[in-house]
């Protein structure tokens, strides 16, 4: 696949010292983590896991490929692979029983740790925003800047320093972090209205799509030449309460898509087709799902328990 819609400029870490200067991102970042302590707190060697030829060595860094991570999800490095990830740094800080884990990844472009945040992020938005986006819960901070998307955990629940130790390896992370992103156009090319917030998701291939679009047969949708795109899901309240999903695929040309159309509604050969002027509606056990190709684009909404919902939200994509 090819890379999907442009990101902004990569963005660049600040150099420890000269030793880590002219190479990769990845490389820079994992040797970043190797050189910062915590009084108190005892670390671990620095872990680089790569994608691809090993790096060259940089710092007291160990490099291993990232099928050798330990507690991989199969469906997550899947999804990481087509988010075009390069590396991910990994370091753990022990004092007694608290351990706190640091996992810094950094991919190709700024939409890639964008799809990252938003696949592996931890708790709910913060009001005070580090980097691009950030999330927190009690025990974790999750936040994307520029080509990175950074996670920093503790393992102890209701303990104030480790708390403030979470926090302390965020913000000097964060603060190193000189690169900004911004918004991918797929998810920022999504309908606003009736939209539900935080629901947006970058999709990349048919590993992220399937995760965070389950539509029936959505894995007979041709790839090979799309681009990429987003998810969302939108509630309607009146006149009749409904809640949809929407994807919006894009392709290299107006013929992929509707190949990809024809193809993805020959699968739903036992479903009822329902006229529509607004594109393919198939009536389902569970509602109805809409598909439409608009040039390069196409559009697919689920989900919907009324027909005029489907049609409704398909008429606000641009």
């Amino acid at each position: 696949m090819s890379t999907p819609f442009a990101g902004a400029a990569a963005s660049s870490i600040s150099s420890a010292s000269s030793e880590s200067s002219g190479v990769k991102t990845g490389d820079s970042l994992a040797y970043l983590l190797s050189t910062i302590a915590m009084t108190g707190w005892a670390p671990t060697k620095t872990r680089l896991f790569y994608i691809g030829e090993a790096p060259p060595a940089v710092g007291n860094v160990e490099y291993l490929p990232l099928t050798r991570l330990d507690d991989a999800d199969p469906q997550h490095l899947a999804i990481l692979q087509e988010f075009q990830c390069q590396s991910l740094a990994k370091r753990e800080y022990q004092r007694g029983q608290r351990h706190i884990l640091v996992q810094a990844y950094c991919f190709n472009s700024s939409d890639g740790a964008y799809g990252a945040y938003n696949l592996l992020r931890q708790g709910a938005s913060t009001v005070v925003t580090r980097g691009d986006a950030s999330s927190e819960d009690d025990q974790s901070i999750s936040f994307w800047k520029g080509d990175e998307f950074i996670e920093v955990y503790g393992t102890s629940e209701d303990d104030d320093e480790s708390k403030e130790a979470v926090r302390s390896l965020a913000d000097q992370i964060e603060h190193v972090i000189t690169g900004r992103g911004s918004l991918p156009s797929a998810v920022a090319h999504l309908p606003v209205i009736d939209r539900v917030r935080g629901t947006e998701k970058l999709v990349m291939g048919p590993a992220s799509v399937r995760r965070f679009f389950p539509a029936p047969y959505i894995g007979a949708l041709q790839f090979d030449n799309a681009r990429g795109g987003a998810v969302a899901d939108y509630k309607f309240e009146s006149p009749y309460p409904d809640r949809l999903k929407l994807l919006c695929l894009q392709y290299n040309n107006d013929a992929s898509a509707t190949r990809a159309l024809t193809q993805y509604v020959s699968q739903l050969q036992g479903a009822k087709h329902v006229p529509s002027e607004t594109g393919t509606v198939i009536k389902l056990d569970r509602g109805f799902l809409l598909c439409q190709a608009r040039g390069p684009e196409l559009i697919i909404i689920t989900g919907a328990r009324k027909k005029f919902s489907a049609e409704m939200l398909a008429r606000q994509v641009y």
